[in-house]
């Protein structure tokens, strides 16, 4: 019998997601094309994320580290156009084309070492984003907002590309929940310890508590009880 597609639990979504991965068997572009493309993601988040934090927080952006990260982001788009643009990108040795990386980070990368489901998750998501930041661009210029499109990107980046993570990785939908609330919102150790938004708690964070809930967290399921408290949590 076919599932109704409106009533999806978590176990049925991930069984539907599975069965429309791809799963190659090596990877076919040259690790080190590929790592630095990556790299390339990482300092465009950095850049987004001081961003973020002044829009959101009224934090000052760090005008050093926001630099560095513009300058690297220039530097990787020059050196990784020369595989790209001569179509040498599937060559497995194109750490020789990448010489102001060490020669002992350009030995050290190589295809077995990759995890391709995890690479496919990291790729998908840093894809979906780029087209749901696509799909807001409009409406700086006062035009619509498509919400089938956004619904669609949130799909594909946070759903089906997270699933596929969570299931390599050996988590569950649920686990990834409560564990993202639980390091939010716990009253000892979480991020807002009174359950609501503060842009202090936002800033001055304690990783290493909120890395002990996180690690606390994955290995058990949220109950129903804990789900209620925790959300509902009320300021103390």
């Amino acid at each position: 019998m076919t599932k109704n597609l409106n009533a999806l639990n978590a176990t049925d979504y991930r069984a539907a997601v599975l069965k429309t991965e791809s799963k190659p068997k090596e990877l076919s572009v040259g690790p080190m094309t590929i790592f630095m493309a990556l790299n390339l993601a990482v300092e465009t988040s950095n850049v987004l994320d001081q961003l973020k934090r002044a829009v959101f927080y009224g934090k000052d952006i760090d005008q050093e580290a926001a630099i560095k990260s513009l300058q690297t982001i220039g530097k990787i788009a020059a050196d990784i156009s020369f595989p790209i643009g001569t179509g040498r990108y599937r060559d497995p040795r194109d750490g020789d084309f990448f010489q102001g990386v060490p020669v002992e980070t350009r030995a050290a990368i190589t295809p077995g070492n990759v995890n391709l489901r995890l690479l496919h998750a990291a790729l998908g998501l840093q894809t979906e984003s780029g087209e749901f930041i696509e799909g807001l661009l409009p409406s700086f210029f006062g035009g619509p907002i498509d919400a089938v499109n956004l619904l669609e990107e949130l799909g594909d980046g946070p759903g089906w590309y997270a699933e596929v993570a969570l299931d390599e990785l050996g988590f569950t939908r649920e686990q990834c929940n409560f564990t993202n609330i639980k390091k939010l919102q716990d009253k000892k150790d979480g991020r807002y310890k009174k359950g609501a938004f503060n842009p202090n708690e936002a800033i001055d964070r304690d990783v290493n508590a909120e890395r002990g809930l996180l690690e606390a967290g994955s290995d058990r399921k949220l109950t129903d009880a804990e789900a209620t408290a925790i959300i509902h949590q009320k300021a103390a």
